[in-house]
């Protein structure tokens, strides 16, 4: 039995039994295991790096907000925590939060 933390949900596949596959992680949904690639896990982080970069630039040049006022306000509006804004927004910049 793979272990999975929830319905949904991926978790390191066991090392033993036919089938198995070793240094894979698995995905359970709707009941179906079947082992996520390694390549799907480093694309997604790829995106998301470039969505922060991407979001983190575009503050800087928009707002002129420091690196950690821009970062912090890409992770808040990607996470769509929305705790407070940096500082005030212009209209660009309200626009530029849209796109990202």
């Amino acid at each position: 039995m793979v272990p999975v933390a929830a319905c949904v949900g991926i978790s390191k596949a066991p090392s033993y039994g036919r089938g198995s596959y070793t240094g894979a992680f698995m995905m359970k949904i709707d009941g179906k295991i079947s082992p996520v690639p390694p390549g799907k896990i480093i694309r997604g982080f790829l995106i998301l790096m470039v969505v922060l970069l991407f979001g983190t630039a575009g503050y800087m040049l928009i707002e002129r907000w420091n690196f950690l006022d821009a970062l912090y306000m890409t992770v808040i509006t990607i996470t769509t925590v929305g705790y407070r804004e940096v500082g005030n927004v212009s209209e660009a910049g309200r626009v530029f939060t849209i796109i990202v």
